[in-house]
């Protein structure tokens, strides 16, 4: 399940949007779980509305990685469009700056 467009506000949050991977369609209910840099430890997570849209809340100054929580329904993916069909490491994945 792509996390795509994931950002950062003025308010340091972490906004993105979940989309089905094979209709390009917005997916709504999918949590998103918010690591620190290393992909150790979940800082934050939401849970994407009926646009898809999920944000955090307000995040400290730091570097952060974003995976869906979707599975066994649908393959959990990093941002950016990372598969994690056979497992995968948070700490590969794009990272996002908050300032």
């Amino acid at each position: 399940m792509p996390v795509s467009g994931t950002a950062l506000s003025a308010a340091q949050r972490v906004i993105g949007r979940v989309t089905n991977g094979f209709t390009g369609l917005p997916q709504p209910n999918t949590t998103v779980r918010v690591y620190n840099a290393a992909g150790t430890q979940v800082i934050a997570s939401a849970v994407s509305d009926a646009d898809g849209t999920y944000f955090t809340g307000q995040l400290p100054d730091g570097i952060y990685r974003a995976k869906t929580d979707a599975a066994p329904v649908y393959n959990d993916q990093l941002f950016d469009n990372i598969s994690c069909a056979l497992g995968c490491n948070i700490a590969t994945g794009t990272r996002s700056r908050c300032r």
